[in-house]
């Protein structure tokens, strides 16, 4: 999803339903995104996931310069880390 509105339910409540697992990444806050959205759509819905991982960047400001290669590994959001959260969820 490249943008939080239109948001389709229908999609995410399948995905949610067929797979018992939902995983969010964004390269944005996770107060008020894309993996809150989601959650709330779920949970109004009655739906609960077996396995849920919001991936973002956490509340706050940061004192860190680069470029975006370097922020995403330091954040959390490069692929290798990104795939060590996974598998650590799914184990």
């Amino acid at each position: 999803m490249h943008t939080l509105k239109p948001f389709d339910i229908s999609v995410v409540l399948k995905a949610a339903e067929e797979t018992g697992g939902i995983i969010t990444v964004e390269e944005n806050t996770l107060d008020g995104g894309l993996g809150s959205l989601i959650s709330e759509t779920l949970i109004d819905n009655n739906i609960m996931p077996l396995k849920f991982l919001r991936i973002g960047l956490k509340s706050g400001f940061s004192s860190i310069v680069g470029s975006q290669k370097y922020l995403r590994k330091c954040y959390g959001l490069d692929a290798k880390s990104i795939s060590s959260k996974v598998v650590a969820l799914i184990s």
